[in-house]
């Protein structure tokens, strides 16, 4: 084997003689057949050519070996160590080209490296991560840590699995978008400020929407209005228990718990097994509201106050009850086929409200009338009150006298009945009263509600009392009587039927008396008679004749007179006084010749008479 002395050997340039004595030793030696060993630099300016599978091997063990099979060139890593490219002063970068001027991996200086495709640079390398540019599809992503995709607009990062369906990550200016792939319309919108929406199937209204800045949840409105706020055309939220157990909605402050929900199978929460519950912890009212108004309170000690009219609809025969328990309580129930309302304690019916409006107590048949006990207020404002062997009604009224009961026509007070510390009973200012201490009935105001003295009349003139009895006296000033007294009996004989007092006016028969004047007082038919005149001077021999009684005498009539007083005629002193038709006649004493004018002349009379009318 030769040796050939290199530069690199030597440290130094080779000399002439040096060189020489090489080219003798590769000569003799042949090295280009058997091999040679060089110690030195190897210079081949024409470069070594090697044949197909001749390699360029390195290392004591062919490590690293350079060769070409005829189809492909290799650099093949062959032995057990790493196979390191580098460029060693840093100056320099490292270059694959797969064609000439076309890099398909640099390795700069800089510390960057690139990957290209066809010469445009896909992926480079940065201080904090890799730059991709383009598309970047993998079996796989696994990043520990932060991750980002920026730098154009639109920007999205697809995700599928092999044969399935493709969704998109996309970005926009203010929001990132969730997109199925072969859809133009996103599936979901995670706004920069951290609202959400999830779409309906079309992609193009929100149907699920989180409001970030009110925290409050909307589904089917990207408005909500309230914490969590559902809008669809039959909204509707279940809870489905997987158990037994309960569940249900809870609403929470610091005044305490209010639940609503389904108890479970033990009764658990609510106290009772699967009961369907409104539940409150707090000593505070649960309140009903329709149309922005209270209509039903339930307050903590369980009263509950019902604001407006209620309505309880069922079949058969409805009932409602009010009471502690089952065998203490009342109970209102319909009775469907007499349409009829039933209130009862117990269950025994005590008072029953009928169809045409009649209402009954204590008793249950509305035919009765008053035959049967207990109380009937008919529709049309008549009223049966009925006791079997007892008081049927008492009215009271406490502490100041007064009226206790009023009646009235069309709103018009016509009577009432009071209390005067005894019963009244009249209307205004005519009325009587009951007096027991006096034993009377005494005329009354009750306006005033004090007693009346001559003001109150029994009966008027067209409409009067018939019969008048009494065992005792009549105490009057003044006694009008139309129709007649009975005294002593109530046969015809014993009826007065007429009383009166008055005056007339004593007349001459051609003469004219002087101061005439007379009264009278007429019972039944009697009437008595007084008169004062004085007679003129005169020598007449006619007969005199005073007219002028004030009822006709009755026929057959002519005797009853007397003188009571007569100055100036001796005559007339001793005179008989008759009375006929309606005239005194002044006779002789044995009545049988009438005195004339000049028997009479210049005398004072007075005289009385009784006589009977016709």
């Amino acid at each position: 084997m030769s040796t050939i002395t290199t530069r690199s050997g030597k440290g130094s340039p080779l000399t002439n003689s040096e060189v020489d004595s090489n080219f003798t030793n590769l000569n003799t030696d042949k090295a280009e057949l058997s091999g040679a060993t060089f110690t030195g630099e190897i210079v081949a300016n024409g470069g070594i050519a090697l044949g197909d599978n001749d390699k360029a091997t390195f290392g004591a063990d062919d490590d690293l070996q350079i060769y070409h099979d005829g189809t492909n060139s290799y650099i093949d890593n062959a032995g057990s160590g790493s196979l390191i490219i580098q460029d060693t002063d840093g100056t320099g970068d490292i270059f694959i080209r797969p064609k000439s001027g076309q890099t398909a991996i640099a390795a700069y200086n800089d510390n960057t490296v690139q990957l290209a495709h066809s010469g445009d640079v896909k992926l480079s390398t940065t201080s904090t991560g890799i730059d991709v540019t383009g598309t970047a599809t993998m079996d796989g992503l696994v990043v520990n840590g932060a991750a980002s995709i920026f730098g154009i607009a639109n920007a999205n990062l697809q995700l599928a699995s092999t044969g399935g369906n493709a969704y998109q990550l996309r970005t926009d200016v203010n929001s990132a978008y969730i997109y199925q792939a072969n859809r133009a319309a996103p599936i979901a919108q995670f706004g920069y400020g951290g609202d959400i929406s999830f779409y309906e199937d079309t992609g193009t209204t929100a149907k699920f929407f989180w409001d970030a800045s009110a925290e409050s949840l909307g589904i089917g409105t990207s408005s909500p209005a309230n914490e969590i706020h559902i809008k669809t055309s039959v909204p509707f939220v279940k809870l489905e228990s997987t158990d037994t157990g309960y569940n249900g909605f809870n609403a929470k402050n610091d005044s305490g718990n209010f639940y609503f929900g389904i108890d479970g199978s033990g009764g658990n929460f609510y106290g009772s097994a699967y009961a369907r519950a409104i539940y409150s912890d707090g000593a505070y009212p649960v309140t009903f509201y329709t149309n922005a108004a209270e209509r039903m309170r339930i307050d903590a000690s369980g009263v509950t106050t019902f604001k407006y009219n209620t309505k309880v609809y069922t079949a058969g025969y409805p009932e409602t009850r009010l009471g502690i328990s089952d065998s203490n309580y009342f109970n209102f129930t319909f009775d469907n086929p007499s349409d009829a309302l039933n209130i009862g304690k117990n269950g025994s019916t005590k008072m029953t409200l009928s169809a045409s409006g009649d209402l009954l107590v204590g008793n249950t048949d509305p035919s009765t009338g008053g035959t049967v006990a207990g109380h009937r207020l008919i529709s049309s404002g008549f009223a049966y009150h009925t006791r079997d062997d007892g008081l049927a009604a008492a009215f009271n009224r406490l502490t100041e006298n007064g009226a206790i009961a009023e009646f009235r026509k069309d709103g018009v007070t016509v009577g009432s009945i009071g209390t005067l510390n005894r019963l009244t009973i009249g209307n205004a200012a005519t009325g009587l009263s009951f007096n027991s201490s006096t034993v009377a009935v005494q005329p009354h105001n009750m306006t005033t509600n004090a007693a009346t003295d001559n003001t109150i009349d029994l009966g008027v003139s067209g409409a009067r009392f018939k019969d008048l009895y009494l065992s005792g006296n009549i105490n009057t000033s003044t006694v009008t009587v139309t129709d007649g007294v009975y005294i002593g009996g109530n046969g015809f004989a014993n009826k007065l039927d007429d009383y009166e007092e008055g005056t007339w006016t004593p007349t001459g028969s051609g003469v004219t008396l002087g101061s005439p004047v007379g009264t009278y007082t007429k019972v039944g038919r009697l009437v008595t008679v007084n008169w004062l005149f004085v007679y003129p001077s005169t020598a007449s021999g006619d007969a005199s004749d005073i007219t002028g009684l004030p009822f006709s005498v009755g026929t057959g009539y002519t005797n009853g007179g007397n003188q009571g007083y007569v100055s100036g005629s001796t005559a007339a002193s001793i005179a008989h006084i008759t009375a006929v038709t309606t005239s005194l006649l002044y006779r002789t004493a044995n009545g049988g010749v009438t005195l004339t004018h000049a028997d009479l002349s210049g005398a004072t009379i007075r005289g009385s008479m009784t006589y009977m009318t016709a």
